[in-house]
This record gives structure tokens, sequence and C-alpha cells, in this order.
């Protein structure tokens, strides 16, 4: 049924029952919301009544046949008038106030205070009447509701003992305009005190007297009321606070000095509160020293015994104290006390008596005289040597150590001093010293004379200078006691130890001898002189063959060492082999043939060209194996050579021979093949100078080589065959008597040789024989020693050669070699035709 809504005052009723029925769709009086509709609803007929929103989200009870039933959405709510009617702090809110029995209740729908537009309503909606119903509607101006107050005690306060206090509940806010506060404070905890007005908005009053460094604190409660109601209480603390506490001071006395084992009294009198009225506690502890034991460690002034203390020493004991006011506790005091023992009597050293001693003998010092001077005390010992030749004692805090006195020269003597120093564990003595003789044995060296200053050679006729040094000063030194031969000491001076002499030699073919006859001088000591060694200065003849000599065998050295066999060819495949090469200064032959029992045969021959020297070089070698395995052969050879070398100045003629073991090794498994010999033997040479007869002299040789030899394969069948050879050779030529009776005397070459080879192995294959080509390049440095000199030299070659076999048992080498470059003063170049047949 479609009813027609309005909103109804409060005059317009209907009578319940008999009354008509209504179900109607309104707003609250003065309200415009679009969704604060409400609907109330009556029907008398069926004794049933309902308030609810229009959209029925939410209803009141429903009132059916004289009872309340509940009805399905619930109570209407405040919040959802406040949200749908922008009714705001609605209060004194009911809501379907209607229960029991139609007679019994005159009221359904909801009633409440609230604001809307700026101005506070009582609004009540719904169906009232108990023996006539109306619907109700009405709004009627109201009085706003009031704001609870806010007590506010004020801030916490820290304040003096004894002081005047003021609380402060200017805080406070009756929160609504136009209301007055009264005032009412509580003191809650802390000792009670009398507030100049409990109801005053900011009473004071005095606190309480808390003592020295206490503190106390007081609580209060502040409640306000606006004359409707009462606010929540608000709190505040006041701290009272006594005076601060001064800390005490401990004094625990003055420094004393005691008597070892003495009664000692500690003083803590000195010690102070700094505050009136309080007094002190005393804590004495021991900090350092022998321990002790007070009388009381808790007294203002305990006493205890001294420790005993060592003659002459001392000991510190400290102690510390601390007093306490009751409050807090002082900083420590310390106080020291000396023990002091009895005084110490200085003990003496004795180092004994002066000793005179043998030299390189045994000595013992003596200082069992030491005394420490007081009953009971021990010594200890320091000796130290302050003069003379250092010495080792046995023990150096030993009473009395021993020592091995200095060796000191035949008829010399030394002196040593020590010094002892004894110490009683509380001081040191003075020192004592002692002093002790070294004597020599008696002289008996006699002074010994050299001569130096000797030129090389002499020329028969020029003077020369000859110095004569003795051991030490001589006297009756004169010319009459230089023996001399083949020339006159035509000049004499000199003192002391040091004489020159004068020598002039009579014949350049013969040596002059100068000598120092003995016991011809007196030396300082009281001895007549050893004679001197005898000198010898060779004449010019002598000098020039020696040069030629020296000369000679630097030749025949390197002619040697190019001759050596190249022993790693015997673990190579073996055979018979002949070779032969020829250039413009120099020629070369080589002859070797391998035999199956281990015998094989070499011959080199070589001949060079240098200014107006020729030199021509014949070198044979027989050897036979030892012991053969496919990696290892020993073996012994034999070497017979033969030189001729002639110049413009002289001819020289050689043979020799060279005689030793020799090995070759190769590593299992590596193309590395090691090699090695040592060779001894001796020569015969003629050496004629130009316009001379011929001398003949010997040397014997040494002759040692150490050498190794890689193989690296390389692409298309190719092989890098590098290696090196070391050789070590020393001449030693004899002396002898030339043919004009003059000595020429003994010298020595000493040749170490480096050679470096790289040769490359390059096969080609033809239809009828193959071909082995073998270029190569080398380098050998030598280092000749002779005389004293030292010369250097070297030497870099390249070699093209190239194999053809010709059948399984033969084979045809041809090699071409030049050496010398980077060298201008000598150049060698040729060939070699080597022809092998394997038997």
């Amino acid at each position: 049924m479609a009813l027609t809504l309005g909103v109804l005052s409060a005059t317009q009723a209907h009578a319940l029952g008999g009354g008509t029925f209504f179900d109607t769709v309104l707003k609250p009086v003065g309200v415009t919301e679009t969704n604060c509709n409400f609907n109330p609803y009556y029907d008398p007929g069926g004794s049933e009544a309902q308030v609810n929103f229009a959209n029925g989200s939410s209803g009141g009870n429903y009132w059916l046949g004289g009872s309340i039933q509940g009805w399905g959405p619930g109570d209407i709510l405040a919040s959802e008038i406040a949200t749908r009617c922008n009714i705001t702090g609605i209060t004194n809110y009911v809501s379907d106030g209607a229960n029991g029995t139609y007679a019994a209740d005159d009221f359904v729908g909801v009633s409440f205070t609230g604001q809307y537009g700026g101005q506070w309503y009582d609004y009540e909606i719904g169906v009232k009447g108990a023996t006539s119903t109306q619907l109700v509607n009405s709004r009627v101006a109201a009085t706003p509701p009031n704001t609870t107050p806010t007590a506010d005690a004020g801030s916490a306060q820290s304040v003096a003992s004894a002081s005047s206090v003021t609380l402060d509940g200017s805080g406070s806010d009756a929160n609504d305009v136009g209301q007055s506060l009264t005032y009412a404070w509580t003191q809650t905890a802390g000792t009670g005190v009398t507030l100049s007005d409990a109801t005053a908005q900011s009473p004071s009053f005095t606190a309480p007297t808390v003592a020295i460094g206490a503190s106390e604190l007081l609580t209060f409660q502040l409640i306000v009321n606006d004359g409707i109601e009462a606010s929540p209480a608000s709190t505040v603390t006041i701290t009272v606070n006594g005076a601060a506490n001064t800390t005490p001071t401990a004094d625990a006395g003055s420094a004393q000095s005691v008597a070892s084992a003495s009664s000692v009294t500690l003083d803590g009198s000195g010690s102070d509160a700094n505050d009136v009225g309080q007094s002190l506690t005393y804590a004495w502890t021991q900090t350092a020293g022998t321990g002790v034991t007070l009388s009381d460690a808790t007294a203002q002034s305990p006493s205890f015994t001294a420790p005993t203390v060592a003659i002459g020493a001392s000991e510190l004991l400290t102690f510390q104290l601390i007093v306490n006011d009751g409050i807090e506790a002082s900083a420590a005091s310390t106080v020291t006390i000396t023990v002091t023992g009895a005084a110490n009597t200085t003990p003496t050293a004795d180092a004994g008596s002066a000793q005179s001693v043998a030299s390189a003998s045994s000595v013992t010092l003596d200082g069992s005289g030491s005394d420490a001077n007081d009953v009971g005390q021990s010594l200890t010992y320091a000796w130290t040597q302050t003069a003379g030749t250092g010495v080792t004692l046995s023990d150096a805090t030993a009473q009395s150590p021993s020592f091995t006195a200095p060796t000191v020269a035949i008829g010399a003597s030394e002196l040593l001093t020590f010094q002892l120093i004894v110490n009683d564990g509380i001081e040191a003595s003075a020192a004592s010293t002692v002093t002790i003789t070294v004597n020599g044995a008696a002289n008996t060296v006699r002074p010994t004379v050299t001569l130096s200053g000797a030129p090389s050679y002499h020329d028969g006729n020029t003077p020369f200078m000859l110095t004569v040094v003795f051991s030490e000063a001589v006297t009756g030194f004169t010319a009459n006691d230089v023996s001399i031969q083949n020339a006159a000491v035509t000049g004499f001076s000199g003192s002391g130890d040091t004489y020159s002499l004068v020598i002039t030699p009579q014949d350049q073919n013969q040596a002059v001898t100068v000598w120092v006859q003995e016991d011809v001088a007196l030396g300082a000591s009281g001895n007549l002189n050893e004679a001197s060694a005898i000198i010898s200065i060779s004449g010019s003849s002598v000098a020039m063959s020696q040069e030629e000599i020296r000369e000679f065998m630097s030749y025949r050295a390197g002619l040697l060492v190019r001759a050596q066999p190249k022993l790693s060819r015997f673990l190579k495949p073996g055979g018979g082999s002949l070779s032969a090469s020829a250039t413009a200064t120099r020629g070369k032959i080589d002859f070797s043939t391998s035999y199956g029992a281990y015998v094989w045969a070499d011959g080199t021959a070589l001949w060079n060209q240098e200014g107006d020297d020729h030199q021509s070089y014949t070198h044979l070698t027989f050897g036979s194996h030892f012991l053969v395995s496919e990696d290892l052969i020993i073996g012994a050879m034999v070497q017979f050579d033969w030189t001729g070398s002639e110049s413009s100045a002289r001819d020289i003629e050689s043979t020799g021979y060279l005689i030793g073991p020799y090995f070759a090794a190769r590593l299992a498994n590596q193309p590395l093949v090691f090699t090695g010999s040592l060779l001894h033997g001796r020569t015969e040479n003629d050496l004629t100078l130009a316009g001379r007869p011929t001398d003949r002299f010997d040397s014997t040789r040494t002759l040692a080589t150490l050498g190794v030899e890689g193989s690296i394969a390389m692409a298309n069948g190719m092989t890098l065959v590098p290696s090196v050879d070391l050789l070590y050779l020393r001449d030693y030529q004899h002396a002898y008597t030339n043919s004009v009776g003059a000595v020429v005397p003994e010298q020595t070459l000493e040749q170490k040789t480096a050679h470096l080879g790289l040769d490359l192995e390059i096969p080609v294959t033809l239809n009828d024989f193959d071909i082995l080509l073998t270029p190569g390049i080398n380098a050998r440095f030598s280092d000749t020693g002779n005389g004293g000199t030292h010369t250097s030299s070297s030497s870099f070659g390249v070699e093209f050669g190239g194999l053809v076999t010709l059948s399984e048992r033969s084979s045809v080498s041809v090699d071409l070699f030049y050496d010398g470059i980077g060298d201008n003063a000598s150049e060698t170049w040729g060939g070699s035709l080597l022809y092998e047949l394997k038997f």
C-alpha cells in the first residue's frame, strides 16, 4: 500500500488501538540530509508497532500483540544516525524504549540529544502513547553536554632540603568556555608536609630536612572540577636533595725511616671528614714490602714490628689508608716506611803479588787475600784485564783464576795488568791491581836478507840496481860481502836494514848471479845474518830463447787442441774413413780406421802461416776400447805429434807423445753423448836462433778434454747437432843450458779452450744414392797464460758439407769451411774429402 510521507508534529497524535493505521517515511525535524529517512509503522488492528530506517537496513524492536519481539536487522545505532543525518555528539541515546505489554509501555522508537547545524537539540522519533497511540517526530532546543576538565599538577621539581616549594596547577583547563575550576591537592607519597592551601591553584610548602648526600621523593596529586564533573588526577614528583657530601680526605702520615726489627706506629690522625658532624672509619692496607701484621687495620694509628733487614741493606714498606665518612670513601693516601739494616763495612780487594812468568806459560792470579770485613758475609770476585795482550781467564768470577800467558818474541817481555773488585753483596770494594811480567826466550834468531829489483835480463853492458833488505837493522855490511858471477859491484849505499847495489854485467851470453854471504852483518839482536837466496839475471840471448820458446809453445798448443779426435763418433755406426783437405794457408789430412776388435787410428796434418812465421803440424793417434756397450765406451790412446816452425829469427822442431784413457757415454733414451780424455806426455825440441848453434830442451804436457753433443730431430727428417767441448792444456818447459853456456829458466804455458758447434743434417734421397747435407757454424774461445801474462783469442767459422752413400759399406763426404768471421788479422778456409768404408 502506498503511503504519503510527511513530518508529524508533537501535537499530531493518533490513539493507539483507537487510532488509525500509519506506515510513513519521515526525516527528523529540521534535518535535510537525503539518506536520513525513518519509517514508523503502527497497526492498531494487529496490535503491531515498529520503527526503522526507510531502507530497512536497521530497525527497532518489534511490538506485536502486546509483547516485544526481536527484529532481525537489530537496533537503530547512534553511529548510523550520525552518518545518515549528520547529527554529531549524540548523547542520552535511547533506542526501542518499549518492552513488556502494550498496556505498560508507551514508546517504540529512538530519542537522543545531538548537534545539528551548530545547535544542540533533543530528538524523539517513533510510536508513543499507552492509551492513545500517536506518531512522534519532535525536536526541542537543548543545553550542550559538559567537557571533562583536565588537571595539570605541573612539572617535576628538584629542590633543596628544607627549602620553600610551590606546586603549580596553572596548567589545568576546564575545556568549556565560561567554566571555572576548583582545585583539590593531595600528597600521595613521601614525608608528610603541610600545604598552604590544598584548594589553591598553586599551594606552597616547606620541604622536609634530608641528610647530607641523601634525597627523598615527594608525590602530589591534583584533581580539578568544573562544577559539573571532576577531572582525572594529575601527579607531580618533588625530589628533595640533602646538601652534597664532601669527600673525606685520608692522610697516612709522613714517611718514616726506622731501624731493623723496631716497633713502628702508623699515623692516620691527619685524616678529615670535611663535613661537620661526620665520623670516620679507617682501612689500612700494606701494598709493598715484606708482609707485617698491623695491631688493628681499622684503627686510626695501628702499630707493627719492622722486618729484620741485613747489614747495609734497606727495605721499603708501603701502606695505604682509605677513610669513609659513612657516605663515601676517600682517595687512598700512601706512606712509605724505610727499614734500614746496620751499616755495612766496605770489603777489601787484594789482587795478590806481582809475578814474572815465562812466555806461553800457565799463570794463576791470587785473590785469596781479599776480606769482607763483616762477619757472616761472603764475597764475589770480578777480575778484569786492564793492560797488555788480551788473555782469556779460566773464570773471571773465581777467587784465583788462571790463564795462559801470551807468546812473547824471543828476547822481549810484556807487562799484563789485572784488576780485582770484590763485593760482599752490599757494596763493591775499591779496585786492587796486580802486574804479570811475561818474558820471552833469549833471542837466537839470525837476520835474514832478500834481494829485489832485478831486471828480466841484461845486455852484458848496461848497469842495473838491486835492493838489499835485512829483516832487522845490521852493521858491518859492505860491498865485499856480496858474492857475484859474470858481473861486478860498481856501486854501494845504504844503512840500517836497507842497502842499494849497482851491478855492471860483463857478458850478454852469461847469466849474472848475485847473493849476500852469511855471517857478514851483525843484527840488532846480536846475531849474524843468514845468506840470501841466489838470484839469476839472464843475458839477452837467454831472454830471446825464452820469448821464442814461449811463442812456439802457444802455437803448438792451439794445433794440438784442434787435432784432437772426435770421440763421440765411437757411439755411431763404425767403419773406416779417410779425409783430406787443403787451402792456401792451411792444410789438413785425416785418416781413421775402426776395427771390429775395437782398435782405431786417426791421422791429422795442419799447416798455417802468420806473417813470416810458418807452422806445419802432423798428429797421429792410435787407440783401443777396453769396455764397449751400447751406451758406454772406455779405452786408452797414445798420440804422436811433430811440429815445425820457421821464421826469419829462428827455426824450431818438436816431437812428442801423449798417452792416457778416454770415454764416450750416451744417456739412456736421451740424444746426449758425453766424452772425455786425460793425457800426459813429453816433448823433445830443437831451437836454432839466427846465427847460433842449435839448443835442445824438453817439456812435459798434460791435456784434459770434456765434451757433450746433442741431437734434435726437426721437420722433414732434418737433425740439429749442437756440441760443446772444453779443453785444458798445461805445457811445462824444463830449464836447460844453451849453446853458449847460459841457463834458460823453466816456464809453463796453460791454455783453456771452449769450442761451440752447431751442425745441421739434411737428408736428400735420390734414385741411385742418398745424400746427407751437413752445414754448420762454430766458435772457439781460448785463454792462454804464460809467464804471468794472459792472452785471450776467439775465432768464428762456417762449414758446408755433404755425405754421399755409395753402398751399404761405403760413403764419400765433402766439406768446405771458412774461419775468421769478424777477424781481419786471421782467416782460414778450405775443404775436406772423406771416404768411409765399413768392415
